[in-house]
């Protein structure tokens, strides 16, 4: 498979009409999508450790090297030596905040998700479909996207918002109750929904945000580059540079593991990392950074504020500070188990340093080469505290362990017979119970007359699929804005529910998965999970 995958590669750049380094692109991609259309066999496939998930053993070989995507990907160097040197000013970044926050309390989703989008730098897919948004801090949220197949981008991490977090966490929970996105890819996502908000941020931002000539996207400029730029005005510490910054609130793996400062520049400027400057109305550019750090409830990003604590913790030994001597009642608070590391007794005690545990290599019984990978994943990330970088890539890690398996339990929730999920007393089989009630009620009253018509609440759902009442209430709870508008836009009240015949002769619910809209895509991907289970083999 490695030869045939080379040879496809060499034929390409064989031909005359693919000499362009972005020429490879389209043929490339393209055939890494039929690809992942083709069924897997035990034969065929392989474990991606990356994305955590079986894929066609093609996609192993068939691909560039990060370096080449990169290369292939960049805009052309007159175009980012235009923009580097006359950047676009930005003359009232509060008025862009302001809007961004009326906007995520607007009544109408597509200037809700723009409101999102201005907080948080994040594309229209990422917001209704793709990523999973959680408050962190008040002015900061975990953002977890796809596994990147490219390794381009990191899948989870830690982004400002400008207005609280939890207002923006909550405008993205009401859009999803909104936007139906089941069954959609992403691209597929962008085309359907993302007209209308950037006819939203014609209408809303255009006067605060100008364009280069030939440009006619606002849009695209507010999550690619005004983001980034309100975000360092606002957030960025003085001691960390503006691209590592950018490349951490962006995700951008390939801008911050970059092999040189001047090829870290050089992606950053090709990413329109400096595109906007921050500048007073006369024009006077302003270049100061972290403005609102220092202020109540505003934190740095947890990645550099272990950064900054541990070059301070420094500079206090140095110093001859000697200020880490501990009650024994603290030392208690402090301690961290030596045996998660397998340290022996002797040498794993974790030393305390400016009144903060750390652990130090030499602790530690490692293999040179294991050692010299934790060297230069701290290297890269700017860590200096080894016990502060292995806490961080743990959580890591335990964030994307659970995520999946949550993932897995909703595919694996919405594959089962209506049935079968009736006599399951777990939270998450409940939800996609109710789910299936309130879907199929709403296309009913959406085909009957009024006489027909049903109201949607608590009694009615536990009529058609049982469940408790006070899981039932949570469920209509967290979709009542769309329950609410399907009842506003039909005219229909409770009043509708006083009828001789009960609801359960007049409608069912459907027992196959397959029915229902989100139910295909689970069904086709658990059957194909069985066929290769079972040792079947497409042909």
């Amino acid at each position: 498979m490695h030869a045939i995958c080379e040879a496809e590669i060499a034929a390409w750049r064989g031909r005359s009409g693919l000499r362009k380094p972005d020429s490879f692109r389209v043929p490339l991609t393209q055939t890494r999508q039929r690809v992942r259309q083709l069924p897997l066999t035990a034969e065929n496939r392989w474990f991606n450790p990356r994305t955590g998930e079986w894929e066609h053993l093609a996609l192993k070989y068939l691909n560039f090297s990060q370096e080449e995507w990169v290369h292939m990907n960049l805009p052309s160097q007159e175009e980012v030596q235009r923009k580097v040197a006359h950047p676009l000013c930005l003359r009232d970044p509060e008025a862009i905040v302001a809007c961004g926050e009326r906007l995520l309390r607007a009544g109408s989703w597509p200037e809700v998700v723009l409101g999102v989008v201005i907080n948080t730098g994040r594309s229209v897919a990422e917001i209704v479909k793709t990523g999973q948004f959680r408050v962190k801090t008040k002015y900061s949220v975990w953002y977890e996207g796809e596994p990147n197949r490219s390794n381009f981008r990191e899948s989870h991490f830690e982004i400002p918002t400008f207005s609280p977090a939890s207002l923006v966490v909550e405008a993205v929970e009401r859009v999803r109750r909104i936007v139906e996105c089941e069954g959609l890819t992403k691209r597929e996502v962008s085309q359907r929904y993302g007209r209308a908000v950037r006819e939203a941020a014609y209408r809303h931002v255009l006067r605060w945000v100008p364009l280069f000539p030939g440009e006619h996207d606002v849009y695209t400029v507010l999550y690619c580059s005004v983001y980034g730029s309100l975000a360092v005005y606002w957030y960025c510490p003085a001691t960390v540079s503006t691209s590592i910054y950018l490349a951490t609130i962006e995700g951008h793996r390939y801008i911050r593991e970059a092999r040189s400062e001047e090829r870290r520049d050089q992606l950053a400027r090709a990413a329109h990392y400096f595109d906007y400057v921050i500048a007073d109305g006369a024009g006077n550019i302003d270049q100061r950074r972290g403005i609102r750090l220092g202020e109540p409830d505003v934190e740095v990003l947890l990645v550099f504020k272990e950064r900054i604590r541990s070059e301070e913790s420094k500079a206090g030994v140095e110093g001859g500070d000697h200020s880490d001597t501990l009650s024994l009642a603290e030392e208690e608070n402090q301690h961290v188990s030596h045996d998660a590391f397998g340290v022996s007794e002797q040498q794993g005690r974790v030393l305390l340093q400016g009144g903060r545990p750390t652990l130090s290599f030499e602790q530690l019984h490692l293999p040179a080469e294991t050692q010299a990978v934790l060297q230069e994943g701290m290297e890269l990330t700017g860590a200096s505290d080894l016990l502060s970088y292995l806490l961080a890539a743990g959580e890591r890690e335990a964030r994307q362990l659970c995520s999946q398996a949550r993932r897995e339990d909703r595919e694996r929730y919405r594959a089962m017979p209506t049935s079968k999920l009736v006599g399951m007393k777990v939270s998450g089989a409940g939800k996609e119970r109710y789910r299936r009630a309130v879907h199929p009620l709403m296309q009913w009253n959406e085909t009957h007359g009024s006489l027909e018509q049903w109201s949607i609440t608590t009694l009615t759902i536990q009529k058609l699929v049982g469940g408790r009442k006070d899981a039932i209430k949570a469920y209509l709870k967290a979709h009542r804005e769309e329950i609410e508008e399907h009842h506003r836009r039909l005219s229909i009240n409770p009043s509708y529910n006083r009828k001789a015949e009960p609801i359960g002769r007049m409608m069912t619910i459907p027992e196959e998965p397959t029915a229902f809209p989100w139910g295909k895509a689970a069904a086709l991907q658990e059957d194909r999970a069985s066929m290769v289970g079972d040792g079947v083999h497409a042909t």
